[in-house]
């Protein structure tokens, strides 16, 4: 392994047991070995985390563009066709009425729901 994964993984490791090792020689309470072991580990972590961020290639770099020059255009006034003016509009107002029945005419046809007329 030629990226110092092993030497740095040697050295995490030795720290986290010489931690554990301090704090029982210490004759610390339980809790406390918990606690500062799990700090001891965060830290680990963040090493690893700076580790694998500095190991990764940088991001390829984009070359900037020459600001784009403002084409003309059309207007929009240009563009939208002139509509005709509205003018207003008779219009004559029917309504929808029944033929006139036929005088004479006794018939009775059945309806809906049995009504007759």
């Amino acid at each position: 392994m030629t990226d110092g994964y092993a030497d740095r993984f040697a050295l995490e490791a030795a720290f986290l047991i010489l931690l554990a090792v301090g704090l029982g020689v210490a004759d610390e309470r339980p809790l406390t070995i918990v606690g500062v072991m799990a700090a001891g580990w965060v830290v680990v972590s963040l090493i690893e985390l700076l580790a694998w961020r500095a190991s990764r290639p940088a991001p390829p770099r984009v070359p900037e563009l020459d600001p784009v020059e403002e084409l003309p255009g059309w207007d929009v006034a240009e563009i939208i066709a002139p509509q005709a003016p509205e003018q207003p509009v008779e219009v004559e107002l029917t309504t929808v009425m029944p033929p006139p029945a036929e005088e004479g005419a006794g018939e009775t046809r059945r309806r809906w729901f049995g009504r007759r007329t």
